[in-house]
Parts: structure tokens; C-alpha cells; sequence
């Protein structure tokens, strides 16, 4: 995990979530940087994805074992 992802998740942690914009603008990186780092904590299920289009945030996912 790089900085940029430890830092995405400290966000989740104190926010309770976060979005692609934020991870946008909070670091200037691309749309595609973002879904990837997203995505990837989505697969190995630490990140749920919850609502579509504009609307999409990432929680915790609190099931996890």
C-alpha cells in the first residue's frame, strides 16, 4: 500500500467515507488513479462501494473478518 492509499484510508477511518472527488482533489491525480486505488481496496473487500453514479461513496466494509 502506498502513501497515497494509507492516507485514503485514514480518511474512511475518520470520516466514516469517501468519495472520488475527494480523492481527486486531495491529490491531484487522475480519475483512473482514483477508481483504481478504489477498486482495488473494494477487492480485497476492506472498501464497500455504496450508491452509483455522483452519488457513489466508500465505507468500511464492517463485515469483514
Amino acid at each position: 500500500m502506498n502513501q497515497r492509499q494509507r492516507e485514503i484510508m485514514i480518511q474512511v477511518q475518520q470520516e466514516g467515507m469517501v468519495t472520488s472527488g475527494w480523492c481527486r482533489k486531495a491529490f491531484g491525480v487522475t480519475y483512473n488513479t482514483t477508481c483504481r486505488d478504489l477498486s482495488g481496496f473494494v477487492d480485497k473487500a476492506l472498501l464497500v462501494q455504496r450508491g452509483q453514479g455522483r452519488a457513489t461513496r466508500y465505507e468500511l466494509n464492517i463485515k469483514r473478518r
